[in-house]
């Protein structure tokens, strides 16, 4: 039997998905080693070694079971908001600047390093961040990188696993996930870059959820079985 084999086009848009992350992941990296000014700052290891995991994690699993959503995550895309564009990189690149803040406070001693068993406990913290963004990724093929509807992969309402909960879980496990990252970097600092980061976040939710109303079929709908946008209870 012959086994169905990825379009072109697709795997062409998933080389460039997975070449993107894996020099962002590196960079990241590099960065925040040049921040604290030594090779040996274990923040930035810690941090490579989650994301890279997750990456690899990615194209082992995730990949395979849709190519199509990372094709569409590869690049801007004709229909993004231009509202989303900046408010996209600057989400996307919290994990840059937490280790630019890290390794600056790891060089100057800003903070006192924060102690082993809170970094273990952010380290779990960071993986059931990224269990809930994966979730959400594996039950919506039209999770893209930016916000835009996708007529043209014929998108619809997704209100499966983690949408029944929220209507916008891979933000709160984006949330989840930079809280993790930072407490791993070991300095105090880096909550305050999380933090600031939850401006753009929440302003981001707050017009992707008004876009979606007003423009996708059937998500009023929708809104009016899950109630929150983002966090259970309170928005």
């Amino acid at each position: 039997m012959k086994k169905n084999r990825m379009d072109p086009g697709i795997r062409r848009s998933v080389a460039v998905w997975a070449v993107k992350q894996a020099v962002a992941t590196m960079l990241f990296c590099v960065v925040g080693l040049l921040s604290a000014g030594r090779p040996d700052w274990d923040g930035a290891w810690a941090i490579f070694g989650v994301l890279m995991g997750y990456f690899l994690f990615t194209l082992a699993f995730l990949v395979p079971r849709n190519p199509g959503l990372y094709a569409e995550r590869s690049g801007l895309k004709k229909g993004t908001k231009k509202w989303d564009v900046a408010l996209s990189m600057i989400v996307a690149y919290t994990p840059l600047w937490i280790c630019i803040v890290a390794g600056l406070d790891a060089r100057h001693g800003w903070s006192r390093v924060l102690p082993i068993d809170v970094r273990l406990e952010s380290f779990f913290a960071a993986v059931m961040g990224l269990a809930i963004l994966s979730w959400a990724m594996m039950s919506n093929s039209f999770f893209a990188a930016t916000v835009r509807i996708q007529a043209d992969r014929g998108q619809t309402v997704v209100s499966a696993g983690p949408y029944r909960v929220v209507r916008h879980p891979g933000y709160l496990g984006s949330i989840v996930f930079y809280t993790g990252l930072a407490g791993m970097s070991g300095s105090f600092w880096s909550f305050v870059v999380v933090a600031l980061s939850l401006v753009p976040l929440v302003i981001r939710t707050a017009l992707e959820d008004a876009t979606l109303q007003r423009e996708l079929a059937g998500y009023k709908e929708y809104c009016a079985c899950t109630k929150y946008r983002l966090i259970p209870h309170v928005w």
